[in-house]
């Protein structure tokens, strides 16, 4: 399974009524595919650039999600179908999607660094960058024109 993220932009004025059931269905959609939905993002009401569908308003959901190699083919048809789907982008993600709650212990545990550990291991790698920065700004010295002499061409 592939690592995807969904994005889509919702009607305001909803036909079915309320947002929260049209984001239920489109995750009904992602695990009736075969997909296991690992985090939904809820923007909510944003101004659009420019109408759509004499819309000035959309709600914004983005969902991280792991899907069969099919699936997003299956999503953006349902997708379409539907009118309350003003706009929609299925993108495979460059990094596999971590669920919140592990973001959130990711965190703790990062607050929990001394500052002697992180300043130890910010020294070594001082030390090798100076000498990659030096390296880098030394021109190779060639025979030709050293000590400013020009030589006269005629």
């Amino acid at each position: 399974m592939r690592e995807y993220e969904i994005a889509t932009v919702l009607n305001m004025g909803l036909e079915d009524g309320d947002p929260d059931a049209l984001t239920e269905k489109i995750e009904g959609w992602i695990v009736a595919a075969g997909g296991k939905v690992a985090r939904a993002d809820n923007w909510g009401r944003r101004k659009l650039a420019y109408p759509i569908k004499k819309q000035q308003e959309g709600n914004y959901v983005f969902w991280y999600a792991s899907l069969p190699s099919a699936a997003p083919a299956e999503l953006e048809q349902q997708m379409r179908l539907n009118e309350d789907v003003l706009r929609f982008m299925i993108t495979r993600a460059e990094l596999p999607v971590q669920p919140e709650e592990e973001d959130a212990a990711e965190e703790e545990q990062g607050e929990g660094q001394s500052v002697d550990e992180s300043g130890a291991a910010g020294e070594e790698n001082a030390d090798s960058g100076a000498d990659a920065v030096e390296s880098a700004n030394s021109e190779p010295v060639s025979g030709e024109n050293v000590g400013g002499d020009s030589a006269v061409v005629s």
